[in-house]
């Protein structure tokens, strides 16, 4: 083992102290408060839905004359089918109302004033980005719900003024629902969005270790307390005072258990006949 450790280390001139010193930086006291760890939440569940989605993926097959059976397929026949995609739908559900919620503590705590503007900007292009992803995924089971709930939605954004009739095109592949619409669904649902998503979430962690930490321990600001504590205690006393992450795992269980009857009873429904294949 110490070869193999010696080996990494020439290979990987990087040290458990310089990694240590990289993140653990120091966070003001006031993020001790519930509110300020709604971030959290939503990052967690998207990483439930990148698991899930890609289980799901396995068995998902994004075609008109496929894509109904292979979701009834997944329910009803697959191992633990019904629960892994109890738990896919359920914690989108959660993840847009966290992204909401946190959208809003941002909002009324002021954290979109200067210099945080860009941040709130990429917030609020990652609510989008978040509403797409459950849109698109609730488009792919090909029932009467999401057959009309895609076609409301598309001409909700055909309203947007000079760009909605291009992105009506852009989703569903045409002017109405048809053939080439749930392979667009499943493409922007299943590799775009998400890899989108995880790009700019990236960005906001680099956002926040440069931009808003400095400022916030340097200048303080409304309710801030001057002293701080490092990252690691932050997310330790977080994990150990709230527990956010815990209880959202928890609850999305508990639901995906004794809440997946209704679900698997709207996946017997028939496809819509203005959906199916011409043959």
């Amino acid at each position: 083992m110490g070869t193999v450790v010696s080996w990494l280390k020439e290979r990987v001139p990087v040290r458990g102290e310089q990694l240590r010193e990289l993140t653990n930086e120091p966070v003001p006291n006031h993020l001790k408060r519930w509110w300020f760890a709604l971030g959290g939440t939503p990052a967690y569940l998207f990483v439930v839905q990148i698991l899930t989605g890609i289980l799901l993926a396995v068995y998902y097959q994004p075609a008109p004359s496929t894509a109904y059976e292979s979701v009834r397929y997944i329910t009803d026949q697959v191992s633990y089918g019904w629960y892994i995609r109890s738990v896919h739908k359920w914690a989108a559900t959660l993840m847009i109302a966290a992204v909401i919620l946190h959208q809003m503590r941002v909002y009324f705590t002021g954290g979109y004033r200067k210099p945080r503007e860009v941040n709130w900007i990429i917030g609020m292009f990652l609510l989008l980005c978040t509403l797409g992803v459950g849109f698109t995924g609730y488009s792919l089971v090909y029932e009467q719900l999401s057959y009309w709930g895609a076609t409301v939605g598309a001409n909700i954004a055909e309203s947007v003024p000079w760009v909605g009739p291009y992105i009506k095109k852009a989703l569903l592949a045409g002017e109405v629902y048809n053939e080439r619409t749930l392979s667009r669904f499943f493409i922007l649902h299943a590799a775009i969005l998400p890899v989108t998503m995880t790009l700019v979430l990236i960005r906001v962690i680099e956002a926040f270790k440069i931009v808003d930490l400095p400022n916030v321990l340097t200048n303080g600001g409304p309710g801030i307390v001057s002293e701080s504590m490092t990252l690691h205690a932050y997310s330790t006393w977080r994990a150990l005072d709230i527990g956010g992450s815990a209880a959202i795992a928890y609850m999305l269980l508990f639901i995906a258990t004794f809440v997946c009857v209704a679900f698997v009873n709207l996946v017997r429904a028939r496809p819509p006949a203005a959906a199916e294949p011409q043959r």
